[in-house]
């Protein structure tokens, strides 16, 4: 555990050295630009809740734009954390101090959260460390935190896996509880993640039956009997997963059908400005990735970043850093394609589970 916690503590000392120095100016400067990017509304929102909360006023409806009319927000659903973080930590401290305590822990958690996974799989706390350094500071991550604060918690899908590796490894109430939590921190604080893990925990399952399939396949010493063992497992294993599902959305379902309703009470708005969830489909495009999106450099980079910046515009690469940098190095793209390419060199009974993760994560 000692050595875990130093890894812990080289993560918290990069976090403050690749973001100073906002740790010295924690109450008084703001992480990344601020005008001109998406941080002012956030910081904002801060501000007038913590000022609603003090003088008595319904902190959904902002007097004070658009006045004498005002601007009603209480449509738009309230996740859990993005309320606990307006009430508390404005008032603990103040509106600028709450943003980038919030965006720094993003870079320490995601961190941390990667490199539980990584160990859990390979027992490797070197190799766990480097992967909680790539995830918790690429590219995608920064650029997030320069404008988007809440796609900036890449934390808390990464929390998602964790508790999803875990639930398949060991089914029991401390993890049923802890995969509920973590699906409840997705879903209140950003809804394109909830979507994206939907999606991944999706593919889990069906990477699950076409694994065992293939390894019943492959390995002669099985038998239909054991197959179908395997089979029943993987079917079992699937039906508690619902029933834990069907609970988490249980807990979650007044925050999920305010959601459903905003899509159809949420005012008439222009696409870039309008609720994600009720922007035209055509608007998609314009904020898709493109192929080069995924591996130039970001426009950021001090040496390369000239390159990603020379091809802003372009139907290749996107209008610009904000939504087109899903970049994650060089080495991480590197290290997946020798994960891959030597994914059937090591003993198949050694290291079984270790490959089933390898491939899990390259999907």
């Amino acid at each position: 555990m000692k050595r875990h916690i130093i890894y812990f503590s080289i993560f918290v000392l990069i976090t403050l050295l690749f973001t100073f120095p906002i740790c010295c100016n924690m109450d008084t400067a703001v992480y990344g630009p601020l005008y001109g990017t998406d941080s002012r509304g956030t910081i904002w929102q801060l501000w007038w809740s913590n000022y609603a909360f003090k003088n008595g006023l319904d902190y959904t409806f902002h007097s004070v734009v658009a006045a004498p009319y005002g601007n009603d927000v209480s449509y738009f659903p309230e996740g859990l954390f993005w309320s606990l973080i307006i009430r508390w930590l404005p008032i603990i401290t103040n509106e600028i101090f709450a943003f980038n305590l919030v965006l720094l822990l993003s870079f320490i958690l995601a961190s941390v959260f990667i490199y539980l996974i990584t160990y859990s799989i390979t027992k490797d706390r070197l190799v766990s460390f480097v992967s909680g350094i790539i995830f918790g500071f690429c590219p995608y991550h920064f650029q997030r935190t320069w404008e988007h604060f809440s796609l900036a918690q890449i934390q808390w899908p990464a929390f998602y896996l964790f508790s999803l590796l875990r639930l398949y490894k060991t089914f029991n109430w401390k993890d049923i509880l802890i995969f509920i939590l973590a699906s409840t921190l997705v879903v209140h604080l950003e809804f394109n993640y909830a979507y994206i893990m939907a999606v991944l925990t999706l593919f889990f399952f069906i990477f699950i039956f076409i694994d065992n399939f293939r390894r019943n396949l492959l390995d002669s010493s099985r038998n239909v009997k054991n197959f179908l063992i395997e089979a029943n497992l993987c079917a079992r294993f699937l039906l508690k997963f619902i029933s834990v599902g069907l609970l988490g959305l249980l807990i979650n379902f007044s925050f999920v059908w305010k959601i459903v309703q905003s899509i159809f009470v949420a005012p008439q708005l222009s696409a870039a400005t309008a609720d994600l969830k009720i922007r035209p489909f055509h608007y998609l495009f314009t904020q898709s990735a493109r192929i080069l999106s995924y591996i130039v450099p970001s426009s950021a980079n001090p040496i390369l970043g000239g390159l990603a910046k020379s091809l802003e515009g372009s139907i290749f690469y996107g209008r610009g850093p904000i939504e087109h940098t899903l970049y994650l190095g060089i080495i991480p793209l590197a290290l997946s394609w020798f994960a891959w390419k030597n994914r059937f060199k090591d003993d198949k009974q050694k290291d079984s589970n270790k490959l089933f993760y390898i491939r899990l994560l390259v999907l």
